[in-house]
């Protein structure tokens, strides 16, 4: 059988939470397993790839696990059931069981990395299939240090929902705004519907009140041109509210 850490492409057996989420994590498997001569269950997260998975746990080793020793963390990851073991196998990692773990560290590839592998070989009870370069790819992703492309059919990235598309655009627009584009935008939009552009390019400079009446008496004159100025406004008002949020 295959160990459950593999199959769900989950190196430290993580069970749902915060940390899957962020990265991905939208399922999960439910184990279940003898206690003490009983039955018992829970539940380990779903990834899309392993790289996803691996970030997770070096963010969920960052957001909780900080600030306690190493085999005080380990105990506390794996539930006490096999500490013992883990401490074993970080030896071969160098990782000292008394070192403080601090978040430093664990942004820290040269030290987060061997500790997670060595995790990661207990959890699925052989060395888990993801090579260096994996590990530091899902590190890299942890910690900003790279993001996942852009939504398409052939990736697993999922697909944006309308908050998050409708803050993206917003975001996309507000440089354009600042940057004086917003005029000039309603100028070619103008045109493509057959309505005279203005005659002098408009700016967003405050001082140009009448090249804005121009633009505005033209949206209440064509609902098409009125439309895209609402979505424009909209567009600005929820990056306005994100950033006031964030």
């Amino acid at each position: 059988m295959i160990p459950a850490s593999i199959r769900n492409n989950n190196p430290g057996a993580q069970e749902p939470g915060p940390s899957s989420r962020k990265f991905g994590a939208t399922s999960h498997e439910v184990l279940r397993w003898t206690y003490k001569g009983k039955p018992a269950t829970n539940k380990i997260a779903t990834f899309a790839t392993s790289e996803h998975g691996a970030a997770a746990m070096f963010d969920l080793l960052h957001r909780s696990y900080t600030g306690l020793t190493i085999e005080k963390a380990i105990s506390r990851w794996c539930g006490g059931y096999y500490a013992s073991s883990y401490v074993g196998a970080l030896r071969a990692a160098n990782v000292t069981a008394t070192d403080l773990l601090t978040k430093d560290l664990v942004k820290d590839p040269g030290f987060a990395i061997p500790l997670c592998q060595a995790m990661a070989r207990v959890e699925a009870g052989a060395r888990y299939p993801l090579d260096d370069a994996g590990w530091e790819a899902a590190h890299r992703m942890a910690f900003g240090g790279s993001v996942a492309p852009e939504f398409h059919p052939d990736n697993d990235v999922p697909s944006p929902g309308p908050r998050a598309r409708m803050v993206a655009t917003a975001k996309d627009a507000a440089p354009k705004v600042i940057g004086g584009s917003v005029a000039t935008s309603a100028a070619t939009y103008v045109a493509t519907y057959g309505i005279p552009a203005p005659t002098a390019p408009v700016t967003t400079s405050i001082q140009n009140v009448g090249a804005w009446k121009g633009i505005l008496s033209t949206a209440t004159a064509d609902p098409l041109m009125a439309v895209g100025l609402g979505i424009v406004a909209a567009a600005l008002g929820w990056f306005a509210w994100d950033k006031w949020r964030g």
